[in-house]
């Protein structure tokens, strides 16, 4: 049997015992990529079809973010977060989960002696790329490397101007055609509902301030 065929038989026999939960332990961890995206798909269709709580075990937040109603992100035994794809990812509740989930995951910039500020690559875009609906920060970016991904284009380099030195990653969609060059400088900038406050000592999320 293939690896997937296995993965059906395996769910077969538990769903004969009628179980009231099911748990998975990194059900897809020994399928190739391809398969993977095929096998979520087909796993999520089971769980809905049979409507049996399910917990899914997984190092892999894709499968994280695509198959679950509610994540519980956790380290050494400890949740950190827990709760909807969309609130983990946009509204993570320390710097750990800011850190673990995305890819490539949050910046996370020093901007006093006593709190960070963190923002996902995909909102830190060119400044003539936003839309002007609300308030934006500006922040000058030396690009220092350009990788092609073909979907869109990750963009890494060092701030200028506010948080100088600070390493962070620009990823714009491939409908930003603008040419960008290791070595120079650009005008960039992040929406300010888009920041994200954290305590530097405790990692945990902290109410927004000015910066």
């Amino acid at each position: 049997l293939s690896g997937g065929e296995r993965q059906r038989v395996a769910l077969a026999r538990a769903v004969v015992r009628e179980p009231a939960v099911f748990l998975l332990d990194e059900p897809l961890s020994n399928l190739d990529a391809q398969l993977r995206t095929s096998a979520r798909d087909e796993l999520q269709q089971f769980q809905r079809r049979i409507g049996i709580t399910t917990i899914y075990v997984t190092h892999d937040q894709i499968e994280a973010m695509g198959l679950g109603d509610r994540i519980a992100v956790m380290q050494g035994g400890r949740v950190r977060q827990l709760g909807t794809p969309a609130e983990v990812y946009g509204d993570p509740a320390d710097t750990f989960v800011a850190g673990f989930l995305g890819s490539p995951p949050m910046n996370i910039v020093e901007a006093a002696a006593d709190r960070l500020v963190g923002f996902r690559p995909e909102h830190f875009l060119p400044r003539e790329v936003h839309d002007g609906s609300g308030a934006l920060v500006a922040l000058g970016f030396r690009v220092t490397r350009v990788e092609y991904l073909g979907a869109d284009r990750l963009l890494y380099g060092v701030l200028e101007d506010k948080f100088p030195g600070a390493k962070v990653i620009a990823r714009l969609p491939s409908t930003v055609t603008l040419p960008y060059e290791g070595g120079r400088r650009y005008e960039f900038a992040v929406p300010e509902k888009e920041l994200r406050f954290f305590d530097r000592t405790s990692g945990l999320r902290t109410a927004p301030r000015p910066v």
